[in-house]
């Protein structure tokens, strides 16, 4: 293809009507995609079903109680508290998740529209066009909210570092929306901080002290709105052991790489291709002086804040040992999502290009993920209810249901309605919400699994039936050294399969004939247990 032609095809393929129509076309999809998800996302799992039980409470007792025991500050139990006076209902609540969803989409519109990028059509396929995004985003969890705030935090500190002229009622937007992401999400706080110092460095560059004054100032103002909950950090601090989990570097990428989905090798050629070429045409070309400083600015900003929010979040999640899960990640995605966009705009000079280019990676994207997004999001994602539907026909008065491990309790109290007794391994009293201080306790405990075993012994030695929802057998054989949460369910699992096989006459696996596939992350099969053998 000959020079004239090329610029022929892109003079065509840039044109306003063409971008148009692309970015409908990328937006109906987004949008099919929430919806799709609302449509088959089924019942809450125990991590929304948290969430829910905490914000219906009385507001004051939630806070006072029960705020030291959540993954988020204040705000996002809030939101759904009042939320709950609308409807209180799993579709409800589904609803409110879908509305926040969409509200990141449009998040996404503002903040290219704020840094001047055009359409975000990179930052809406690298985002949207991941199953993890939606469904975890549209959760009834703080995600989706707390990434509305920091896409926006992200767009309004650019423009406090870029402004010319002090503008107060653009530093008293951004001192809110950084007080509300951070109130909204604590990991927000890293992110914020690497957007700050991006914008310092910029500054700083330029020698823009005023400017530098003004994001710290913003960043000051986010961090102070923390105080108040240092002292639930320090109590959470007396539990939070027990949930830790070893996070080794294969573990950590192999999380990371699964959070951002198929694309993930298209995603980090991109990148490398573009922080290459961005390092060379900014800082080796030999005309670098006659590149307008403000390509350079947004180039060094985006690499900056995504760098060093990349590194910060990932140190964090390494040395808390909190367990990594690939929705953990999606915060730090839309904010890699940004950044890869702003990059693009930075390094691609050429209006037209940018527009062509940007219209067939999304496209790309499109085609590339489709089918396994619409696969995923078309799954359930529980059986506990449905299990909790049906139990009450199949049980009897003198039957014993289990369930294990004991995270599923809070869900099953949602939905379990029936007349037959029921408790987790070990015995938890309290499922109100994951009170994990409880745990700790039990696993302080030479044999805590023993009430439980004894409650299935006196069933099955009765003639009664034990219905096991959960899990059965692991290769823990042994009783864990470390205090942590999943090893002892391992091992309390491999008791209960010692004793079952000692003693259960018969076992059977119920067929719940579901014919929604249902996600991995909660789906749980019902054994139930007949007659009794010394």
């Amino acid at each position: 293809m000959n020079i004239g032609v090329l610029e022929k095809f892109i003079n065509i393929a840039s044109s306003r009507k063409l971008e148009l129509l692309a970015g409908l076309c990328i937006l109906g999809t987004i949008i099919f995609l929430h919806v799709t998800n609302l449509q088959y996302g089924g019942s809450l799992i125990r991590d929304e079903t948290n969430s829910v039980k905490l914000a219906t409470r009385p507001l004051a007792a939630a806070i006072k109680d029960d705020l030291t025991y959540d993954s988020f500050p204040l705000f996002s139990i809030v939101v759904f508290h009042f939320w709950s006076f609308i409807t209180a209902s799993d579709q409800g609540f589904r609803i409110l998740g879908f509305l926040i969803g969409l509200a990141t989409v449009a998040a996404f519109w503002f903040n290219s529209r704020w840094m001047g990028l055009g359409l975000p059509f990179l930052s809406w396929s690298i985002f949207e066009f991941n199953y993890t995004a939606v469904r975890y985003g549209d959760y009834v969890r703080a995600y989706s909210l707390g990434i509305f705030f920091i896409i926006l935090s992200f767009s309004l500190i650019w423009k406090l570092t870029t402004t010319p002229k002090f503008n107060g009622k653009l530093f008293a937007l951004a001192c809110l929306l950084a007080v509300l992401s951070v109130q909204t999400m604590y990991q927000n706080a890293f992110l914020l901080l690497a957007i700050c110092l991006a914008g310092i460095a910029v500054a700083f560059r330029h020698k823009e002290w005023q400017k530098i004054r003004l994001i710290m100032a913003v960043g000051l103002f986010a961090a102070v709105s923390l105080l108040p909950y240092v002292g639930f950090i320090k109590r959470a601090n007396d539990w939070m052991t027990v949930s830790k989990s070893v996070n080794d570097p294969n573990t950590m990428w192999r999380v990371m790489a699964a959070a951002l989905g198929v694309t993930s090798p298209i995603l980090i050629l991109i990148f490398v291709a573009l922080f290459a070429a961005g390092t060379l045409i900014f800082y080796f070309w030999r005309s670098r002086n006659e590149i307008p400083p403000n390509r350079r600015d947004l180039f060094d900003f985006s690499i900056l804040a995504l760098f060093i929010g990349s590194s910060i979040f990932l140190v964090f999640l390494q040395k808390t040992k909190i367990p990594a899960q690939t929705y953990y990640f999606i915060p730090l995605l839309a904010v890699a999502a940004i950044c890869i966009e702003s990059i693009f705009i930075a390094v691609v000079s050429n209006p037209k290009l940018q527009r062509v280019l940007k219209v067939l990676m999304a496209l790309c994207f499109l085609f590339l993920t489709i089918k396994i997004n619409l696969e995923f999001l078309k799954t359930r994602t529980t059986n506990i209810d449905i299990i909790a539907e049906r139990l009450p026909s199949l049980t009897e008065k003198n039957d014993l249901i289990l369930l294990n491990p004991w995270l599923i309790g809070v869900s099953f109290e949602r939905y379990y309605k029936g007349q037959t007794p029921w408790l987790t391994l070990p015995p938890i009293d309290d499922l109100s919400i994951f009170r994990y201080v409880v745990l700790q306790k039990k696993i302080a405990e030479e044999n805590p699994t023993a009430p439980a075993l004894a409650s299935v012994e006196k069933t099955l030695s009765s003639g009664g039936r034990v219905w096991l929802i959960g899990l059965i057998g692991s290769s823990t054989r042994e009783k864990p050294t470390v205090n942590y949460m999943a090893p002892y369910m391992y091992y309390w699992s491999w008791q209960l399969q010692e004793f079952m096989d000692r003693h259960a006459e018969k076992r059977k696996l119920i067929d719940l004939n579901i014919e929604q596939e249902v996600n991995s992350y909660e789906n749980f099969p019902l054994i139930v247990f007949q007659g009794w053998k010394k």
